[in-house]
């Protein structure tokens, strides 16, 4: 079995001379673009929103049309 992506993505030797970052990507299985993106948590905002929608549909959870 192969290892997770978090371990993979660390295994990345940034400053590598013989294989850049696309070589090493491609070897390992993972997404170059995959290297460079940061999860961005949903503001509080928009979770009461979402919370209140939820809690809407499960009063009403039929359709109305």
């Amino acid at each position: 079995m192969s290892k997770p992506v978090s371990e993979r993505k660390q295994m990345i030797e940034a400053d590598k001379k013989l294989l850049s970052k696309t070589k090493q990507c491609r070897i390992l299985g993972i997404h170059r673009s995959g290297l460079y993106y940061n999860p961005v948590s949903e503001s509080e905002e928009n979770i009461k929103l979402i919370r209140l929608m939820d809690e809407q549909y499960m009063r009403t959870p039929f359709n109305s049309d």
